[in-house]
């Protein structure tokens, strides 16, 4: 409400500066002048009333005729202004007079304070707008943070609660499969989870050393940005090294073509070891599948996407494992079993 009021009196404002203020400074620099000149002598103003006439009777330089036969050169009392025109010719004028270089300094400030209204009430607009949207977002922000911390505790707090009206929803005879499908896709979702972010600090830890290595500046920084766009499987390591990359541009070439160079380094560790040994032992996931997941997640849904895509391809598999176990009576893979099934009673 007060941004929205600053807002609506901001442009009065300064259109009270405008059609108020800078009228008003004018006047007194125009008063100061006036009575600067005032006190100034009859001579200067005879000066100024040679200057401005025309040339032939004022010129800018008075070549009198001694007795004794020498010549008096006379000058203007403001002086005179020498300016080249040509190679070898030059223009002896009289110089401006204190007044008018006033009256000229004048104007310049009124100028300037015209300008400087017009460009401020211009941009005042645009911040206003940039601070309401930033307002407006950091509002969003925190509610949105309260109502999932609102939302997680009262699942964790009820998660009992919540888990047996979904249970009383099946018939009797099949909650035994229900609970074994639970049980499989809770398996598969916590190993997802431990999997990214073992494979996210691995990949901070070795992004923290490379850029330690190479020298480059804010690395705990990029560090962190490098480890926290990790859980984001596979694009998260493309992600990070732009920041990098841009900050060793301005460092040197050479030094940011080595950061990409150990980026593609440690992305290719991570997509051909650490997520096929990490992501497939943790949540027995294919590669493969964990590729076309990805890039389905990210072009149907941008970053969000790529972030959810691996787990819901864990609840997609465990709930085909499972429907494949119970109604084709196609047992699961030994490997599969023993990460998502729960130990025997």
């Amino acid at each position: 409400a007060e941004v929205r009021k600053l807002a609506h009196e901001t442009p009065r404002m300064i259109a009270t500066v405008r059609d108020k203020w800078v009228p008003a400074v004018a006047s007194q620099l125009e008063r100061a002048v006036r009575a600067y000149g005032a006190s100034e002598d009859e001579e200067e103003q005879a000066s100024e009333l040679a200057e401005n006439a025309p040339a032939p009777t004022s010129p800018a330089l008075l070549v009198e005729s001694r007795p004794d036969g020498s010549y008096a050169v006379i000058l203007p009392r403001n002086g005179i202004h020498i300016a080249q025109e040509g190679e070898s010719r030059y223009r002896v004028t009289t110089a401006r007079s204190g007044r008018a270089n006033r009256r000229d300094m004048v104007a310049a400030i009124n100028e300037a304070l015209r300008r400087l209204t017009e460009n401020t009430q211009e941009r005042a607009f645009e911040a206003l707008q940039t601070i309401q949207g930033l307002v407006r977002a950091v509002i969003r922000s925190v509610f949105a943070l309260g109502i999932i911390l609102m939302i997680s505790a009262y699942l964790l707090v009820t998660s009992e609660r919540i888990f047996d009206f979904f249970r009383s929803l099946v018939r009797p005879s099949r909650r035994q499969n229900f609970d074994l499908l639970v049980r499989r896709i809770d398996r598969g979702l916590s190993g997802v989870v431990r999997g990214q972010l073992v494979i996210a600090l691995v990949n901070g830890l070795l992004s923290g050393i490379a850029f330690y290595a190479l020298d480059l500046r804010y690395w705990p920084v990029l560090t962190l940005v490098a480890t926290a766009l990790s859980i984001i499987p596979i694009f998260g390591a493309i992600l990070s090294s732009v920041p990098a990359v841009v900050i060793a541009l301005q460092d040197d070439v050479s030094k940011a073509v080595a950061v990409a160079l150990a980026i593609v380094v440690i992305h290719q560790l991570e997509a051909n070891v650490f997520n096929p040994k990490i992501m497939g032992d943790a949540a027995k996931l294919h590669p493969v599948l964990v590729v076309f997941a990805l890039l389905a997640g990210e072009h149907a849904f941008g970053i969000a996407g790529a972030l959810l895509a691996v787990p819901v391809l864990s609840i997609l598999q465990s709930a085909f494992l499972h429907f494949r176990e119970v109604a084709l009576g196609i047992s699961t893979p030994r490997t599969l079993r023993e990460s998502q099934l729960p130990p025997p009673p």
